[in-house]
């Protein structure tokens, strides 16, 4: 009987640090995965506009860049960012427009794939994004624009 006993003990034992195993384990995976999960916070450019079929066209971001212009974003942490659009005052200067309104800025927030954005006047704008493959598409209902993350 008392060898029974001592078998019991080690199955107990062998049982329970299999069981501690596995959970560390488990949080370690956890773990990794949350740290190592691509982050949409970050600055982003225009890269292309994107058409109802899908396709995408680099056209529209070539131009702006050829003209000095921003057209980019900005996700932070706390669920907050810019939409910055614009261009060089000086090209703006040439269609006689003043420098001050070369460079619009719309603050937004975004969660779940919403996004809500108000620019100085009040205006308000509403649409969806998607951080796919380390880049942005978002989706104002007619048009999609496609940002990808600015080299460091």
């Amino acid at each position: 009987m008392a060898e029974e006993k001592k078998k019991s003990k080690k199955g107990l034992i062998a049982a329970i640090i299999g069981i501690v195993v596995v959970a560390v384990a488990a949080v370690v995976t956890v773990v990794v995965i949350n740290v190592t999960k691509p982050s949409i916070v970050g600055k982003y450019k225009l890269y292309a506009t994107i058409d109802a079929d899908g396709n995408e066209n680099t056209q529209n971001a070539d131009m702006v860049k050829a003209f000095g212009g921003k057209y980019e974003l900005e996700f932070k942490a706390d669920g907050t960012g810019t939409f910055t659009m614009g261009i060089d005052s000086s090209v703006w200067g040439a269609f006689g427009v003043n420098g001050d309104n070369a460079t619009m800025t719309i603050n937004f927030t975004y969660a779940d794939g919403k996004f809500k954005g108000t620019d100085s006047d009040g205006d308000t704008a509403e649409g969806k994004y998607e951080f796919k493959d380390g880049a942005v598409i978002l989706d104002f209902g007619e048009e999609k624009n496609k940002f990808v993350k600015e080299d460091k």
